[in-house]
Formats: C-alpha cells, structure tokens, sequence
C-alpha cells in the first residue's frame, strides 16, 4: 500500500479544535484516506524549516518508492536556538510571532538570543538558501526512488521559487499564512484554520494534482479553484469525512 508521509509545522500537523474538544484530520490526511493510502504525520506545531529537515532525515528510510511526501515548510524567519539549561534545540516561534511580525521575547530572558532572532528576520535569504540546498540534495535522492513530493511554502519571497528543483510547489499568492488570512480562512478554529475547511481543501489539492499524480513545478492556487459548494453527501460518499 502507498503512503503519504506529510511533514511540516502547525499548517501541517494533526488539527486540535479547543472549543469544541475533537482531533481533526487535516486536508492531507483526508486526501490519503481518499486514496486509500496509509497516512503518516511527521509535522509538529512551531517546527522551523531546520527542524522540518532533521525530521525528514530521521524518518528517510520509512519512505519507500511509489509514496508520496507532502511537506508543509514554515516561515523563512523562523529559525532553531539550543536551549542549554535544558539541552533541546527549540523554534524561535514562541520568541517571534512570524505571521504577524511581533517579536515576543522577555529582554532580559532571552537576551543571548536576540541577536539570532534579529540575524533570521533579517537575513531570511542567507539562512534559507543554505538549509534549503540540504532539503533539495534529500529530496533528490527521493526522487531518485520514484517518491512524489509536493510542498506549499506558509511564506513567500522573491526568491522562493530559486529553493528547490525538484518536487511540485503548490503555490499560493503572498504565501499559504498571507492566503488564508486575506480569504477569512485563518481563524484559529481548528488549529490555525477555519472550521470546516479541511474537506473543501482536499477536494482542492486532489483536483489540482490529479491526485498527486502531476509533475508540474509549479501548481497556482486561485480562490477561484476552491468548490464551496462541495457538500456534505458528496464528502461522505468520497471518504473525505
């Protein structure tokens, strides 16, 4: 049995509703279910994009020829410091809110990482251009084994489309974070989205991959493309909730 192993930071992670108390699956694991493919969720919540690639180091020799990754890459901003009382490396995402632009840290606290956190906003281009050459030469080898790989980037830049050459990036304007925003999508609800979007955006990814069978560069994403009229009878009937 195929399997999609999805990786990545809270965008991509198992989604928690607090108000109404229930685990949700995500759109990616929803799309799996779909399919009929196993599903594995290697994303956690503040993961920076180092964090992501350790992660997909630890996890390579689970991923076999024929499946499928889905990666869920974070803010260019957001970086990894080591916490030396505690001996962990930790994301700058409690220190630095990314979306927003708001720095969080305690001065006084966090005084031997403030330079860091200044150095990752403020040069996203340096730090990024060299750990995405590392998650590049991974996701060569994986291709070389036949593994499809799709990703969306929460951020944007102009460089971004220079980070990877291989795998299929499903593009949104200004960035999924920006785009979720700017289309009332980002309500904190269940995670960090709305409620009740997961089933519309697998519906969503598995046209615009035909059912991550496509070896586009680049898939666009439009507000356009997403079907608010798929209903409830037709997600049942295609296993999507």
């Amino acid at each position: 049995m195929k399997t999609i192993h999805q990786f990545g930071d809270s965008y991509g992670a198992t989604l928690y509703s607090d108000s109404d108390n229930y685990n949700v699956k995500n759109f990616v694991e929803l799309s799996a279910n779909q399919l009929n493919y196993k599903y594995i969720n290697k994303a956690i919540g503040g993961n920076s994009n180092e964090m992501i690639l350790n992660k997909l180091i630890k996890h390579l020799d689970k991923i076999k020829t024929g499946d499928i990754i889905f990666i869920n890459f974070s803010f260019f901003s957001r970086g990894s410091w080591y916490d030396i009382n505690n001996h962990k490396i930790k994301s700058t995402n409690k220190l630095y809110n990314d979306i927003l632009d708001l720095r969080n840290y305690d001065e006084n606290k966090h005084n031997h990482i403030i330079d860091l956190i200044d150095y990752y906003i403020n040069n996203s281009i340096d730090y990024n251009m060299r750990i995405f050459k590392l998650i590049n030469s991974i996701l060569e080898y994986l291709k070389s084994k036949n593994v499809n790989i799709f990703y969306i980037h929460v951020d944007d830049s102009e460089w971004v489309d220079e980070l990877l050459s291989v795998g299929t990036n499903i593009k949104f304007q200004n960035g999924f974070g920006k785009w979720l925003l700017q289309n009332g999508f980002h309500k904190e609800e269940e995670t960090h989205y709305t409620k009740g979007l997961q089933p519309i955006f697998a519906n969503l990814i598995l046209n615009k991959t035909n059912n991550f069978t496509a070896d586009d560069d680049i898939i666009y994403v439009d507000i356009n493309d997403i079907d608010f009229n798929v209903t409830l009878k037709n997600l049942i009937e295609r296993n999507l909730i």
